[in-house]
């Protein structure tokens, strides 16, 4: 019996693989080929033009989704091929090629209401917006969004624009930095434009002893979770949910390699939420002793701590402490900082390969197997299982 070839269309995926946001972009865009396709995927990195352009070859391309850059070659847009455009600037847009695909665009000015609006709702005092030196479009349109969010109730905000990177050490950029968060009025909420330039001011913040979040709150546009991670304290994000949007876009490469739809329409994209960590996660306990009680421990909980080394710090009676910790946060002091070190122990299972036993040592357990039946109790999972559900993927 003779068996018809089945036709794949090939779809070159131009992307860059080596940022989180991305890879949960192919991610999404997998997604939908699994659902719909089958395609026939190539996935040329665009970090490496050269080298992966030497050994691909666009004939045969029925569709692309790409992202525009500086080292993007010409004739990639000289085919008369259905693309996809992600977030092409308006430089870019001055070629009529470009300009005739279909493109998904971030809603840049709506990134700035939401950071206007999460912050708002903390009811803090002071804002502040950290910018590039040299604006662009879509900074422009970040900052006027938070300008225009925190304007409609009679609020004003600092502008800091930090220094040409290219010509300036990040030592001299802290330095200046630091001078200006010194100064600045407290509590202070800053949104900073994205995840490059949030973890200088939190470094910064550090360095010059400013309390974060408790002197200074600190969120940025971006969802790469390692990046707000590996920040200290770990830093708040606003997020387009790049897996989702991946989806949506192979969802309209589809419609247009079919002819169900016109190339050149602009799909904007919005954000879509905040994820709080801690560089936001403001303590609203008015009561001092707690509060230094919790700070004590989020300081110290990865080393071999317990109620006896809070009462020393605190210089107060044990049963004291105890009564009134219980009173105000509904837990006890060894439920707190149970809760911390598991807290931590996921973090560390869902961005590191450390082994389990390695894991618990980090997180003030002296022994690896109570730390891992402590977990299993907590979490009601081992904790194997747990990095297997949670773990980021990176292919």
């Amino acid at each position: 019996m003779n068996i018809s070839p089945v036709h794949l269309p090939q779809v070159s995926l131009y992307l860059p693989s080596s940022v989180e946001n991305f890879r949960q972009t192919l991610l999404g865009i997998s997604r939908y080929v699994q659902l719909n396709g089958p395609w026939l995927i190539r996935n040329i990195k665009s970090e490496y033009w050269n080298l992966e352009l030497m050994k691909f070859s666009p004939r045969g391309d029925a569709g692309r989704i790409l992202r525009i850059d500086e080292r993007i070659p010409g004739w990639l847009l000289k085919n008369e091929v259905p693309t996809v455009v992600l977030n092409p600037t308006e430089e870019s847009l001055e070629n009529p090629r470009i300009a005739a695909m279909t493109r998904f665009c971030y809603d840049f000015y709506a990134v700035g209401r939401m950071a206007a609006t999460f912050f708002l709702e903390k009811e803090l005092e002071f804002f502040a917006y950290v910018g590039l030196r040299k604006e662009t479009e879509w900074t422009r349109q970040q900052r006027s969004g938070y300008e225009d969010g925190l304007c409609e109730v009679g609020r004003d905000y600092l502008n800091y624009q930090t220094l040409d990177w290219e010509r300036n050490t990040v030592r001299r950029e802290m330095d200046r930095m630091g001078k200006w968060l010194v100064q600045a009025p407290k509590p202070l909420a800053l949104f900073a434009a994205n995840e490059l330039i949030a973890p200088l001011v939190l470094q910064t913040c550090l360095w010059k002893g400013i309390a974060v979040p408790q002197e200074v709150s600190v969120l940025s546009m971006g969802g790469d979770e390692v990046t707000c991670e590996l920040c200290q304290p770990t830093l708040s994000s606003i997020s387009f949910l790049p897996k989702e949007r991946g989806y949506q876009m192979a969802a309209v490469l589809d419609r247009l390699m079919r002819g169900e739809e016109e190339p050149g329409k602009r799909y904007t994209y919005v954000p879509k939420k905040v994820v709080e960590r801690g560089s936001t996660q403001r303590m609203t306990i008015s009561d001092t002793l707690v509060l230094q009680a919790k700070e004590f421990i989020q300081g110290n909980f990865t080393a071999d701590i317990g109620i006896a080394e809070v009462v020393r710090y605190l210089g107060i009676s044990r049963s004291t402490v105890e009564r009134h910790f219980k009173r105000v946060t509904g837990n006890t002091i060894p439920e707190e900082i149970l809760h911390c070190r598991m807290e931590k122990m996921t973090k560390f299972l869902i961005l590191t390969n450390l082994p389990t036993a390695e894991i618990a040592r980090r997180c003030g357990f002296r022994n690896g197997n109570y730390a891992c039946r402590v977990f299993r109790t907590y979490y009601q999972m081992t904790m194997s299982e747990y990095r297997k559900r949670h773990s980021i993927t990176y292919s």
